[in-house]
């Protein structure tokens, strides 16, 4: 079966339809998840995996974008037969019809988060996107074909008050990208390449407010089979 692709809209600055979804992930995208946590949506990765592909989407949807796409774990192809397979990708159409990703999302959901000892749950997935990035830059016409934007979205979707006050968003996000620059700075690309998110809508002085919310989550995980 064949399908038609719709007409190319010729007159549409793809350029500022980037500026566009790098905004909205940046900005309204975190409000969004905020309002999942506390509507007890994110308890778990696929949780989150799904709100975040369900969010972009409906921008994609309200703003009539006709060429870009958003796809769940493609795999990316990188030397010698070896894939790799980001969480999330937001990719392009070309005028000529070619399909080039532009944006890589790699997703985290954590109960707690710290930095005790040398590694994070975030190393790994830093170290596929940048070797994605490495892989990319070998291509034909890689600037104007470039991986423009990525992301690392962490989520800590506590269900113990005696957590909230232990994950500072604000502190957590400042040492991953210190740690993201390292990295990006020893493989000698710009440290604006990585993105880093922190979602936490229960980190608050006024901690009561969440309480039902919490209680509703700790029962939705508690849920098993009598």
């Amino acid at each position: 079966m064949c399908y038609a692709y719709p007409v190319m809209e010729k007159n549409r600055d793809w350029r500022r339809d980037k500026r566009e979804i790098t905004h909205y992930i940046k900005n309204e995208l975190l409000s969004e998840l905020k309002k999942d946590q506390l509507r007890c949506k994110i308890l778990t990765e696929t949780d989150l995996h799904t709100c975040v592909y369900s969010h972009i989407d409906d921008f994609f949807s309200r703003k009539h974008y006709e060429n870009w796409f958003i796809l769940n774990e493609p795999y990316l192809a990188l030397k010698k037969d070896k894939k790799k397979k980001p969480d999330l990708v937001i990719c392009r159409r070309k005028n000529n019809g070619d399909i080039h990703p532009f944006i890589l999302i790699e997703l985290k959901e954590r109960r707690s988060f710290s930095f005790k000892g040398h590694k994070t749950p975030l190393d790994s997935d830093t170290r596929k996107l940048i070797q994605l990035l490495k892989e990319n830059k070998k291509k034909p016409n890689s600037q104007r074909n470039a991986i423009v934007k990525n992301y690392l979205i962490l989520a800590i979707t506590t269900d113990n008050t005696d957590k909230i006050h232990r994950n500072n968003p604000s502190d957590i996000k400042k040492e991953l990208e210190e740690r993201i620059r390292t990295e990006l700075k020893k493989n000698k690309m710009s440290p604006a390449l990585i993105n880093v998110i922190i979602v936490n809508a229960f980190y608050s002085n006024k901690f009561k407010t969440k309480l039902q919310a919490l209680e509703k989550i700790r029962k939705l995980r508690d849920i098993r089979l009598k």
